[in-house]
């Protein structure tokens, strides 16, 4: 089981990097002016910005691993109420997907306009949508409601640090870089578990 774990891990920090370095390669061409760690010229940006992928799929590996010590210890703890427990999950969902509209419409992303801003939890919870259908097709409906729980509201959790940075492109860099991380363990779940 501990060598499913860390292919896990390492797969999915070689996903991380390669989706963020295909993506800073894309806005780097199409956006101008955009620099997202330091400005000591491409080679010390590509430095900075693998480091900082590094750091990203990392925060991604473990926040899995915490959303599913937190789904066994609530099912544990909730034996005969499942639906207490589909309820949480719910109710941290809806809060979630308001409080980010909330936050990039009104608090955050000073510099972009409000309609520009509301794309990141669009994004979010298009991607989370989607993901969860899938996992639905590769396994059962019993999928959906924790593959949406860990998609919207470990994204948004993980991705909080970067809100800070007020910056569209590099919240939209790093949220899609967690997206893919997390699509990819959620979809590979059900192989590491199965006998």
């Amino acid at each position: 089981m501990l060598k499913k774990w860390l292919y896990v891990m390492w797969t999915t920090i070689v996903y991380g990097l390669i989706s963020g370095l295909l993506l800073w390669w894309v806005l780097r061409m199409t956006v101008p002016n955009f620099i997202l760690f330091g400005s000591g010229g491409v080679g010390e940006e590509l430095k900075g910005v693998s480091l900082g992928l590094l750091t990203a799929s990392m925060t991604s590996v473990l926040g899995f691993f915490a959303f599913l010590m937190l789904k066994y210890y609530m099912i544990g703890i909730l034996k005969n109420r499942l639906k207490v427990w589909n309820f949480v999950q719910w109710f941290f969902i809806v809060l979630a997907v308001a409080d980010l509209f909330y936050y990039f419409s009104y608090k955050g992303q000073s510099t972009q306009s409000a309609a520009i801003s509301l794309l990141l939890p669009a994004l979010l919870l298009v991607f989370s949508i989607i993901v969860a259908m899938w996992k639905v097709k590769l396994t059962n409906r019993g999928a959906l409601l924790p593959t949406l729980f860990f998609m919207i509201v470990g994204t948004a959790l993980m991705s909080l640090p970067v809100f800070k940075a007020d910056d569209f492109f590099s919240t939209l860099f790093m949220m899609v870089v967690l997206l893919v991380c997390n699509a990819r363990q959620i979809l590979i779940l059900h192989k590491l578990v199965k006998n």
